[in-house]
């Protein structure tokens, strides 16, 4: 089972020994194969993004691979925008030969996301979140994460798309057994329709490779 370190809100980061020696150790238990869920919540100003810098700083050095995506208030209404700055930027640079082996299997329920006509803002919600679409999501990132361990970084969560949120919140409890830290921050400024995706229930089933 992964464990969570959700890091206190602080009114000042003055003494972050025990917050950064947190994140070295979900990083290292990253590296080895054991998924981890590390959250930095509280108000605007104390520091959040910081420590998320804190952790892309730490995996960089242990050899992790990093993707990172910012939530931005004007881009709510984009489906998928939040996913898409974490992956589009990474099959950019993957040959075709690499692109067609990620997007295999159960990751091939994602590819329609990153074609070219699946630019424009999407449907949001069930719609535009399918579990198909999830599904496929993870196992794009599961096989990224299964060639080299990676940070998932996310700043700025409580921006983040509905579509985006749907697809954190269908991750976090599945990253058991993926060699991968899930790192966030937001404000916990939720409303009841966007909870924390953390503590969302799960509504379907775990993934498996062949579905």
């Amino acid at each position: 089972m992964h464990t969570e370190a959700f890091l206190p809100d602080r009114p000042a980061l003055l003494e972050r020994d025990p917050e950064v020696s947190a994140i070295r150790e979900l990083v290292r238990s990253a590296r080895g194969g054991t998924g981890r869920l590390l959250v930095a919540e509280g108000s605007a100003g104390i520091g959040k993004t910081r420590l998320l810098g804190e952790a892309r700083a730490a995996a960089e050095v242990s050899g992790l691979e990093v993707i990172a995506a910012r939530g931005g208030e004007l881009e709510q209404g984009f489906a998928f925008g939040i996913v898409r700055q974490l992956f589009e930027p990474l099959l950019a640079r993957a040959s075709s030969a690499d692109r067609t082996d990620l997007m295999a299997g159960a990751a091939a329920l994602a590819r329609p996301l990153f074609e070219q006509s699946q630019l424009a803002p999407g449907p949001e919600g069930p719609a535009g979140a399918s579990f198909a679409m999830l599904h496929g999501l993870y196992w794009l990132l599961a096989g990224l994460a299964f060639r080299q361990p990676m940070l998932v970084a996310i700043d700025d969560l409580h921006w983040a798309d509905e579509a985006s949120l749907r697809w954190v919140a269908y991750l976090a409890p599945r990253i058991d057994g993926l060699p991968l830290l899930l790192s966030s921050c937001d404000r916990a400024l939720w409303v009841p329709s966007r909870s924390p995706p953390w503590l969302a229930p799960r509504s379907v089933p775990s993934p498996t490779r062949d579905s």
